[in-house]
């Protein structure tokens, strides 16, 4: 018996009679008489909205680093108070707080001639916080904060016959998946382009750049600036049954020692057979952020042959100043590569699918540095690793701070639209055959 079909009934406990109310707060949130949170999405953006008129009333200053900092701190609590709890599941709530953010990004000076989307895009936000908060509570759900309230919460399933029946998806079969899909998106790039007849043409280029562990039967394609000091530190551990740590491996011995093997090393049936029967492994990155991180890594620092011979050459080529001492510039150092052919650009800097040939080259894991730490885990469990073993993360330049989107975005930045298109030519297929975008803003912005 619901109240609104007997509104003159009186309900009691005991011989207390309860009154009516269409809306209960419990725990700061207003939930309705049909346990909905549209109420209490509209008490938030009435709250919100009053916030930003008192800044917009009484701070003179529409500097982005103003305002954001202003709604950071007195918006954003009440915008995100107990989201996980209230979360609007209706597009008229999610509108209607989305006209509260729309509002702050008008506040700011500068912006004016651009739309919604790009005044996010550009001071870095997202439409709709709700996801960090969710992903917050799964965090906290997993690392055991609500140990005594799970059993109640979730329940596994009794058996393992279908897929992700139980209370979290399997992180296997998922990995898997994707590894179809990056898969699947490279066999179609390398079909549509004509790619799949070039091996003969570049085989012992990209045999030099194999790697051969055989205890675990294991090849593994080098890749520079996308983890691959690490990947070999990991082969000679391998090798070496564990006998000596990753951090006593010096980064410039690992990339000097014979006792990994190449497999342009060995002749051709050989290399065929190990082909044929190996787990093959290539690791892939953003092609812009791998072009920014070898600049730096190479252009920026006192290694002889790149900080020398070849920034000499680059000065040569763009400086009327032969005699200029000043370093590299990002600009430069684009202008050098792109003047070049392809094929034989240095393999820091050279397109990933003509160091390792993908089209040609059957991998059975296709990595990625976005990535890097769970595609290296299942290698190492693909390949039968010892499971104390892991993928290290250690850095050659401990005193700074690896190359990320907002790094990357800084650099490229300094180009002109012109060198932007040549750099996006040169890595056409790279950009294709691993599924990165070209609309790099975007990808940095949603990735940092």
């Amino acid at each position: 018996m619901r109240r609104e079909e007997y509104p003159q009934f009186q309900y009691r406990l005991g011989d207390d009679v309860i009154e009516s109310s269409p809306a209960e707060k419990d725990l700061g949130v207003l939930v309705g008489e049909k346990l909905d949170m549209s109420r209490q999405c509209v008490l938030t953006a009435q709250k919100a909205n009053r916030i930003l008129g008192c800044i917009k009333r009484s701070v003179a200053s529409r500097l982005r680093e103003v305002i954001l900092l202003l709604c950071s701190a007195l918006v954003r609590p009440h915008v995100e108070y107990c989201v996980q709890l209230w979360s609007p599941q209706h597009r008229k709530d999610m509108d209607l707080l989305g006209r509260v953010q729309r509002r702050a990004m008008k506040m700011i000076q500068g912006l004016e001639h651009l739309s919604y989307k790009d005044r996010l895009r550009e001071l870095g936000l997202s439409a709709w916080r709700r996801l960090q908060g969710d992903l917050i509570a799964a965090f906290q759900y997993l690392k055991g904060a609500y140990r005594k309230d799970g059993d109640r919460l979730f329940s596994k399933a009794c058996c393992d016959r279908t897929r992700n029946n139980g209370a979290f998806p399997d992180p296997t079969e998922d990995w898997l998946a994707i590894q179809n899909d990056r898969k699947n998106t490279l066999a179609s790039v390398c079909l549509k382009n004509n790619l799949l007849n070039l091996r003969s043409k570049s085989g012992s280029h990209v045999a030099n750049q194999l790697f051969v562990e055989h205890k675990h039967k294991f090849i593994y394609c080098e890749v520079p600036k996308v983890g691959c000091s690490n990947w070999k530190r990991t082969i000679f551990l391998l090798q070496a049954d564990l006998n000596a740590e990753a951090s006593e491996i010096e980064h410039d011995h690992i990339h000097q020692t014979s006792l990994i093997k190449r497999l342009v090393a060995y002749p051709p049936a050989v290399q065929k057979e190990f082909l044929n029967n190996y787990t093959k492994v290539m690791f892939t990155r953003h092609p812009l952020e791998r072009l920014v991180s070898a600049y730096r890594d190479k252009l920026l620092h006192s290694e002889p042959f790149y900080s020398i011979t070849v920034a000499n050459a680059i000065r040569t080529m763009f400086r009327k100043n032969k005699n200029s001492s000043e370093k590299v510039s990002f600009q430069e150092f684009v202008d050098f590569i792109i003047a070049k052919p392809p094929n034989t650009l240095d393999i820091h800097w050279k397109p990933m699918f003509l160091l390792c040939d993908p089209c040609n080259i059957h991998y059975d894991i296709l990595g990625k540095y976005e990535t890097l730490g769970s595609d290296s885990e299942h290698v190492l469990k693909v390949i039968g690793a010892p499971e104390s073993l892991h993928y290290p993360s250690l850095k050659r330049y401990n005193s700074e701070k690896r190359t990320n989107g907002d790094i990357t975005l800084e650099y490229l930045r300094q180009l002109n639209s012109e060198q932007i298109e040549k750099i996006k030519k040169l890595y056409q297929m790279d950009f294709f055959l691993f599924n990165y975008t070209m609309k790099y803003e975007d990808y940095f912005s949603l990735n940092d």
